[in-house]
């Protein structure tokens, strides 16, 4: 009967279906209780590496009988009395006579629910005690058959314990990676040796757009760009070959950039950290691989490129600039003695005395030469200027007329005006000189007909854009644009196009000056010029004036 009574309670142990540890624990405890015919029960854990007891659970009697405030759930053995020798004896202890004095008893606090007879039993796992199980208050004394039947529930419900512990570690395990898998924004992925996926991670969804069963699905040829497979494929046939060498690195991994193609079709730029699946022999049998998105990184190294390219530009513009005006400056000097000479000469001289036609010629070169070094001058900031306050529509209409003869009848010279421009500070002078300029560069890029439009605005600068505008400030500015529907320029001509004597022109149709004067009339009223010009698709000169308050 008493077999009975204990495989039945086991059998019930064991069909009990627990949503946790806990509540298995709570049950197998009061199975334990019934079995010994208890009224009282415990079940702590026992950790021998701290000696400390831990309670999981008292029997629902014991709760409703104890008065005891704040009642401890955590001892460490030295303070156990009694309760703590199953571990100190490492073996069942009975006390059939509870109120009976005792040398190992330190007694129990007030409110304590009563204790007439007592039985504590250790539990093992191996050699370690891993919890006690007392009973207490039987109608009849406890003995070894109580002792036997409780040691081997207790024996079976711990291997369902360890069993449950695996599960639930093994589960939140499962939920860690899951969640990992799910958030990281890296696309871990398990291909074969012939490069086909047998496994990718969800995050695969946020870089490519693809779900994992579409992205497992497409070859490998599918997933990268042409450019790409040429860099892929021989970096995997020199890691094989590399296979071959004795005492080779057998955990060396490749970091290799390509592109790759999302759903759409379209490319983004990623990192592959690769390296060998290995079996216990060591044997390549797949790959593993991180995938990382860097397109925002390849923008950012891109623009910090271009923007370095313009810093570049810019000192180079301001060395010849200095260059330039030291040159001018004496060369301009040695020119008015030359002038004055010759002046002089041909005062002296009959107009029919045929050195006077020499000395005429010679005047004129240097006037020519002149006009060349005032505009060395001039993109230098090295030229005498007057700067008044103007009204920058009221000048652009003032020599409109002169524009369209300068640009011939077969160009289209449109002006659009902004409304109540602000004023800016400026010679007239120059202001002639940037838009005649430019309106005769955009002339130049037009074989017989065309479209010129000049547009003047105000503009907030806020938040300048650098890769478009580099080096712009925030402020207020009146804006110029000069824009053209021409055969346009690429990027090399666009590096240059400001540089002295840097010309497009057949040899003796230009000096390469002109834009080169636009540049320093510019940068000496402290302003901004921008171009935006594309092959075939036109230019657009943009200038930004400081507003004058």
């Amino acid at each position: 009967m008493e077999n009975n009574s204990y495989f039945k309670s086991v059998l019930e142990i064991f069909q009990h279906k627990s949503s946790s540890l806990q509540e298995f624990l709570d049950f197998a405890l009061a199975k334990a209780i019934e079995l010994t015919e208890s009224k009282l029960g415990y079940i702590y854990h026992y950790y021998e590496d701290r000696k400390e007891f831990v309670l999981n659970t008292w029997s629902n009697e014991v709760m409703k009988e104890c008065s005891v405030v704040n009642p401890q759930s955590i001892y460490t053995l030295e303070e156990t009395g009694f309760w703590g020798e199953a571990v100190r004896q490492r073996k069942p202890i009975i006390l059939n006579n509870f109120q009976a004095q005792h040398p190992l008893k330190k007694g129990y606090p007030e409110g304590h629910a009563p204790l007439h007879k007592f039985m504590t039993i250790p539990v093992f796992n191996g050699d370690n005690i891993v919890a006690v199980v007392g009973v207490a208050n039987k109608a009849t004394d406890y003995g070894e058959t109580d002792v036997l039947q409780l040691t081997l529930m207790m024996d079976a419900v711990w291997k369902v314990v360890d069993h449950k512990r695996s599960e639930e570690k093994l589960k939140k395990s499962e939920e860690k990676y899951r969640r990992l898998a799910e958030n990281i924004s890296d696309v871990v992925w398990i291909a074969d040796l012939d490069a086909n996926l047998t496994f990718i991670t969800p995050s695969v969804q946020k870089l490519l757009d693809e779900t994992v069963e579409e992205n497992i699905k497409k070859s490998f040829n599918e997933r990268f760009t042409p450019d790409s497979l040429k860099k892929i494929l021989p970096m995997f046939q020199e890691e094989f070959e590399k296979e071959q060498i004795p005492g080779i690195d057998k955990n060396r991994s490749r970091i290799i950039e390509a592109e790759q193609y999302k759903k759409d079709g379209s490319t983004v730029n990623v990192s592959m950290h690769i390296s060998f699946i290995r079996d216990d022999e060591g044997k390549p049998i797949g790959f593993l691989g991180v995938t990382r998105d860097i397109t925002a990184q390849k923008k950012a190294e891109e623009e910090k490129s271009k923007l370095q390219i313009r810093l570049m530009q810019a000192q180079k513009m301001e060395s010849i600039g200095r260059l330039a005006g030291g040159v001018a400056h004496d060369f301009n000097n040695m020119l008015t003695v030359i002038i004055g000479r010759a002046e002089l000469a041909l005062m002296k001289t009959d107009p029919s005395n045929p050195v006077y036609k020499e000395l005429n010629e010679i005047k004129n070169a240097a006037e020519r030469s002149a006009t060349l070094t005032a505009q060395l001058l001039a993109f230098a900031r090295k030229q005498v200027i007057v700067p008044k306050t103007i009204q920058l529509n009221d000048t652009i209409v003032k020599m409109f007329g002169m524009l369209e003869k300068l640009v011939g009848e077969n160009i289209e010279l449109q002006l659009l005006p902004g409304k109540n421009l602000w004023d800016i500070k400026i010679d007239t002078t120059q202001i002639d000189q940037i838009i005649a300029n430019l309106c005769v560069n955009s002339k130049d890029a037009m074989e017989d007909h065309g479209r010129i439009v000049i547009r003047t605005e105000n503009l907030i600068i806020n938040n300048p854009d650098m890769e478009k505008t580099p080096g712009l400030n925030k402020g207020e500015y009146v804006c110029l644009s000069v824009s053209d529907n021409g055969c346009g320029m690429d990027e090399e001509t666009k590096r240059h196009i400001f540089e002295p004597f840097f010309t497009t022109k057949e040899n003796g149709e230009g000096t390469g000056l002109g834009l080169a004067t636009i540049y320093g009339v510019v940068k000496q009223n402290k302003g901004y010029i921008y171009i935006e010009s594309n092959p075939e698709n036109g230019s657009e000169f943009t200038i930004y004036f400081p507003r004058q308050i």
